[in-house]
């Protein structure tokens, strides 16, 4: 995917415009550049899911022509073009891959987690799923992400594969946050044999708190 029509639109745009409004306009045809090459890379991409051995959803694409490392290599200008179709997309399968999309970016896409607390609270299953794993790689450790997270944790509902996706990010990103340590403490309040019950007290049982931690 080489940007040779960038090269020769870029060229254009210098030659049609000039002085400073040729350089506003040469940045604008840049961000266009730019959100297609993450479309491009989108459709290239679908996320695959495998049951991940200590519980929860494993995400991975399946990648076409290289796609991921693509997007890998767009860096940072990649974040703004995935969380407007993040936002905005009414497509499942776009959703699901900017989601996971966005959560390999790492924290370099970290301040922009907040915009993942309404789909997990509000979506389908999958999307909710993926969501909560790119929380736990965005490394956004805010009260409102780690609120979001011990909630996903104990509400029976959520589902019995985002619980543990959701320990997992919870316990990441804060291992002696209060938020955990709440969670825990309801956890072990647990009672009755419910599917929820039985997943949290296994999650329970092999979190091992590291030496001076409290929980």
């Amino acid at each position: 995917m080489k940007n040779h029509g960038f090269l020769l639109g870029a060229i254009a745009a210098l030659a049609l415009l000039g002085g400073g409004g040729g350089l506003i306009g040469f940045k604008l045809y840049q961000k266009k550049v730019v959100e297609a090459d993450v479309e491009t890379c989108l459709r290239h991409l679908r996320v695959v899911y495998g049951d991940d051995p200590e519980g929860g959803l494993q995400c991975a694409f399946w990648d076409d022509e290289g796609a991921l490392a693509a997007l890998e290599g767009l860096g940072p200008d990649a974040i703004p073009p995935l969380c407007r179709m993040i936002e905005s997309t009414a497509d499942p399968d776009t959703l699901q891959s900017a989601l996971v999309a966005l959560g390999t970016l790492g924290p370099s896409a970290g301040e922009r987690a907040p915009i993942l607390i309404p789909i997990v609270r509000t979506r389908p299953f999958y999307q909710r799923c993926e969501a909560l794993w790119a929380l736990g790689k965005l490394g956004n450790s805010s009260p409102e992400v780690l609120d979001c997270l011990s909630e996903a944790v104990l509400d029976p509902n959520t589902g019995a594969s985002q619980w543990p996706t959701a320990f997992e990010s919870l316990i990441r990103l804060g291992p002696d946050s209060p938020q955990l340590a709440r969670t825990l403490v309801a956890i072990d309040a647990l009672t009755g044999e419910t599917k929820h019950a039985e997943v949290l007290h296994g999650l329970r049982r092999r979190f091992r708190p590291q030496p001076g931690r409290s929980p």
